[in-house]
């Protein structure tokens, strides 16, 4: 789950009464599910939810009209912090790593994502992989997607990246430290970046599109380039 508070000022080793708290259910997948929502489409959120936590994060997604189909395991899930300080227009973030996933509710999971993929026209994997979970898992739901048919977009870093991009999803959207991760190599201006990303998208036969914070971003498709 997310929480931010808001505190203006924010000051290290002080008491702060915050202007205000927002809690809700967090995490990268939970808002491509928003967007999709909000774009007329109807999203199902999958993944791993637990203790007080995954309930808040369930019934907040019910609330806002977003199905779920979770494994539930007997841990609490996450809460990540934000504290926001808008007269400075700095953000503090704390992020919990989360208890490790056992190896029978990652197979639950592979399972029942398996049974269902076919039902859905695409499938967006997004964020870290929690810890306990192998770094290819991402790899196998996409070569399980595959197997069905559905198109698989992902959304991921480090190793589960360098494994997922390799099991050829439809498409993969990095930034431009794991473009450089990727292409094992530094990269310099915008020029470089499309250099990068057409080769990786033609290695892997798949669409890169590179988020390149305020420069915006750099969708890449084989050869063919645009930038937004």
């Amino acid at each position: 789950s997310d929480k931010t508070v808001i505190v203006s000022p924010f000051h290290l080793n002080k008491i702060h009464r915050p202007q205000a708290v927002k809690a809700l259910a967090g995490g990268k997948g939970c808002n491509v599910a928003r967007a999709l929502k909000r774009l007329g489409d109807t999203p199902v959120v999958t993944g791993w939810v637990g203790g007080s936590a995954g309930q808040f994060i369930e019934n907040g997604l019910h609330d806002e009209g977003i199905q779920t189909s979770f494994v539930h395991t007997d841990f609490e899930s996450r809460t990540c912090l934000s504290i926001l300080d808008a007269e400075n227009n700095t953000m503090t973030e704390i992020y919990e790593n989360g208890e490790a996933v056992p190896p029978e509710k990652v197979e639950e999971l592979k399972a029942h994502f398996r049974a269902i993929v076919g039902d859905y026209a695409a499938v967006t994997l997004s964020g870290s992989l929690p810890q306990g979970v192998p770094q290819n898992f991402y790899a196998d739901l996409i070569a399980m997607a595959r197997d069905a048919n559905v198109p698989v977009i992902l959304d991921s870093s480090r190793d589960a990246l360098k494994h997922g991009v390799e099991a050829r999803p439809f498409l993969i959207k990095p930034n431009n430290d794991e473009v450089a991760v990727l292409v094992g190599r530094e990269l310099n201006g915008m020029a470089d970046y499309a250099v990068a990303a057409r080769d990786i998208s033609q290695r892997y036969n798949t669409i890169v599109v590179l988020s390149l914070g305020p420069d915006g971003a750099l969708a890449v498709n084989g050869q063919n380039a645009v930038h937004v």
